[in-house]
């Protein structure tokens, strides 16, 4: 696209019957208006893609965000007043939020200690 405006507004010049001193003023003109059409071009492309990349990193945090604040109603503790919660009502939490992120097939989601006392994972017991 660059070449193409340099291109056209070469031509729009000697249309328009502009003249120069020489064939290299004329030259110099067109080749820094392609440096100026090429480095704006460059420059909204390197732009384009950083905000596309800022939107994208944008919408990872907020779904990590979504998920830590699910991940919070499994505590035992409240994050903001450190008062014990209910255990069944943690039980029931995190029995919905574990059929609802069941892990990929053949990961090993045990604790270190499970592992270490080779407790079987919920896959081998079914």
């Amino acid at each position: 696209m660059a070449l193409a405006a340099s291109i056209t507004w070469w031509l729009a010049d000697r249309l328009a019957g502009d003249r120069y001193s020489s064939t290299f003023v004329a030259s110099w003109n067109t080749g820094v208006h392609f440096a100026s059409f090429f480095i704006n071009a460059f420059t909204i492309a390197k732009i384009k893609s950083t905000l596309d990349q800022r939107h994208g990193l944008s919408a990872d945090l907020q779904a990590a965000r979504a998920e830590i604040r699910r991940v919070r109603s499994l505590l035992a503790l409240c994050p903001h007043c450190r008062r014990p919660r209910d255990p069944q009502t943690v039980q029931r939490a995190t029995e919905a939020y574990l059929a609802s992120h069941p892990g990929a097939p053949g990961e090993d989601t045990r604790c270190d200690a499970c592992r270490e006392a080779d407790v079987p994972t919920a896959a081998n017991t079914a």
